[in-house]
């Protein structure tokens, strides 16, 4: 795989176009917000591979260059929580964006797809006690074939629960301990972290860890 770079003196500063629209509301027991957003993006700066655009000199399809295109992205994020009693609170969030390459007719690399979180939590004297459940959809949207070669492949749905409690010893000290990935479950987020080396000319994904306990300790003077 060619790790050369390709330098483009022609790239231009983006100009972004950008709409957002939020809504915020709050009671006793309830609290939740939601924002919608589109921006429209002049001469986005795309990492890519050389295949003789205009201004790249060269065009074997494997060097790495950075060019502008036109682009879109719109998408939504909400999150609310709700206090079920005195002790138990539930909450969710959900997180989606689109992104287009308006110039190529393809999508942007690396976005991750629709993000849901649903989770439950118990306070009570000096313990708090909670579970969260995380949740990708299939991102199918994938930059692939003649596409910029950061996108891996097509990512798969997953769903993972994650447990987790804190102990406070003291009025200055406390223990937190947890499970993450409880059931053990193999995945990987499709905005990988193998992806984000500038210099690595080959997008890798790797799976997250699996099943994972952990406790931590805190102490404050």
């Amino acid at each position: 795989m060619d790790s050369s770079w390709v330098g483009n003196p022609e790239l231009e500063p983006e100009k972004h176009h950008q709409l957002e629209v939020g809504y915020k509301w709050k009671s006793a027991a309830i609290n939740a917000d939601v924002t919608l957003y589109y921006n429209d993006v002049s001469d986005y700066i795309l990492r890519d591979k050389a295949r003789g655009q205009d201004g790249i000199l060269v065009a074997n399809g494997t060097a790495n260059i950075y060019r502008n295109v036109d682009a879109e992205f719109y998408g939504i994020e909400w999150q609310a929580g709700y206090q079920l009693s005195n002790a138990l609170q539930a909450n969710a969030s959900l997180a989606y964006v689109r992104a287009e390459n308006s110039t190529d007719d393809r999508p942007i690399a690396q976005i991750a797809p629709l993000e849901a979180t649903i989770g439950l939590d118990y306070s009570s004297g000096d313990w708090e006690l909670g579970g969260t459940l995380r949740a990708n959809a299939k991102q199918s949207r994938a930059d692939l074939e003649n596409g910029s070669g950061q996108d891996a492949q097509e990512t798969p749905g997953w769903g993972v629960l994650d447990l987790y409690g804190t102990y406070a010893m003291t009025k200055n000290s406390s223990i937190r301990f947890g499970v993450d990935n409880l059931l053990d479950k193999s995945f990987a987020y499709h905005v990988n972290r193998a992806n984000v080396d500038p210099f690595n000319p080959e997008a890798i994904q790797v799976n997250e860890p699996g099943r994972e306990i952990w406790l931590k300790g805190t102490l404050q003077f």
